[in-house]
């Protein structure tokens, strides 16, 4: 059995729109983390993923995992933290 070539030693993480996607599985795509077919003649073949919404997707970059990561990501919503101002520090007389 072939071994991948590692494309980078970290996922590529995107957040993508529904729709079909093939992740490359050999690392010699040049639109990785996508297929191109430079695994033709080879034993390797992409993965197809589907999405049916939109989501954050961690893209194995290694290629020795068997499957991307599929995240949901909660954006923190706390007080603070968007730049707003917090409640005055004046009392009320």
């Amino acid at each position: 059995m072939e071994t991948p070539h590692v494309a980078q030693k970290s996922p590529f993480v995107r957040k993508m729109p529904a729709g079909t996607y093939y992740w490359c599985t050999c690392g010699n795509s040049k639109s990785q983390p996508f297929c191109d077919g430079s695994h033709k003649g080879g034993s390797f073949s992409p993965t197809k993923v589907v999405l049916t919404e939109e989501k954050t997707v961690a893209w194995c970059g290694c290629k020795h995992t068997k499957t991307p990561r599929i995240l949901r990501w909660i954006p923190l919503q706390a007080p603070g933290l968007s730049g707003e101002s917090g409640p005055s520090s004046s009392t009320a007389t």
